[in-house]
């Protein structure tokens, strides 16, 4: 090789480092200048970490109901509104969501998750009754009574809509019409203790405490252990001059819940105190199965058998449209 065609070795040297740039792992396109020298963009490499990104969290309707059933009312009410977010059409998921928002003490946004549930379908009972509840708490009895009556277009014979319509009735003023659903829903539903409850609180509230003894001994009979019922029952006895058993009554709310404070209160003011005279002995056994008699008979007078016919027809007595306390 001639030397003319040899490359000098400090030109070899400047022209490698220069490959390298080239070759490198930047591709990105260049720019030209004005004078038609081209030189590469500039851009803001970002700093590498080594962590790689998280990928998102897909939330299931299982981690919903898992939350609900251990408590975490709030944190279920959030997994199953973005698990709806992504299933639109799942009606059960927007029903659970209203449900646990419930739980958690937020009316309004159970009131929004119902009614979204009610939107994907109008004849869903669980989200029609538990959103009238709701209803009825936030005071629009109207709407409430809307939703209770659609249920008994679609199930007559539901004894919890019946309740609720007497708990709506109650709220509008309409102390007999509440007496007559409360009954219908015993009719319906003969051991439904929350109905028995209700009926007893509100012939209270009427003044009629004589009234109120049966059903609330019978409610007291079937569940003994709620503090609400024996307290309920504890006043209708006051009030009828029975203080020995109104003692027992209070006594038997508190044994159930110590920290029942309207049970301490009335003990308080009941014990020691000789009954009336003049009150009829009674026995909370003979008043419970009184009550169930009572409720018998109203079912035989709702079946009414038409002249020359072997086909019996059955009459409605009632109109065919967290529980009270003391």
């Amino acid at each position: 090789m001639s030397a003319a065609r040899r490359i000098p070795l400090a030109a070899v040297a400047i022209l490698f480092p220069l490959a390298a740039v080239a070759c490198g792992h930047d591709t990105k396109p260049t720019t030209t200048t004005v004078a038609g020298a081209r030189t590469p963009e500039v851009h803001a490499v970002a700093a590498v970490t080594g962590t790689p990104a998280e990928a998102p969290v897909v939330v299931t309707y299982a981690d919903g109901d898992a939350a609900y059933r251990t408590g975490h009312y709030s944190e279920a009410a959030r997994l199953f509104t973005s698990y709806a977010e992504r299933h639109p059409g799942n009606v059960t998921a927007q029903y659970m969501a209203g449900l646990a928002s419930w739980k958690q003490g937020d009316l309004k946004a159970a009131a929004v998750a119902f009614d979204r549930a009610l939107a994907i379908d109008s004849t869903h009972l669980k989200t029609l009754l538990n959103s009238s509840r709701v209803l009825i708490e936030l005071g629009r009895t109207d709407d409430a009574l809307d939703r209770i009556n659609t249920v008994i277009g679609i199930d007559s014979s539901s004894g919890i809509a019946r309740r609720l319509q007497g708990r709506v009735l109650e709220a509008k003023g309409d102390f007999e019409g509440a007496i007559d659903a409360y009954q219908q829903a015993l009719l319906n539903e003969e051991r439904d203790v929350w109905a028995m409850n209700n009926l007893g609180l509100l012939y209270i509230q009427l003044g009629r405490p004589e009234e109120a003894l049966a059903p609330l001994a019978r409610a007291v009979e079937l569940k003994e252990n709620a503090p609400v019922f024996q307290n309920n029952l504890g006043i209708a006895l006051e009030e009828t001059g029975h203080y020995a058993k109104a003692t027992e009554a209070f006594s038997a709310a508190l044994d159930a819940d110590s920290t029942y404070a309207k049970s301490a209160v009335n003990l308080a003011r009941v014990q020691g105190r000789a009954d009336s005279t003049g009150s009829t002995p009674i026995t909370l056994s003979g008043l419970a199965q009184s009550f169930q008699l009572q409720i018998r008979m109203l079912k035989d007078s709702a079946r009414i058998v038409e002249p020359d016919s072997s086909i019996a027809a059955t009459q409605e007595t009632a109109p065919p449209v967290n529980e009270p306390q003391r």
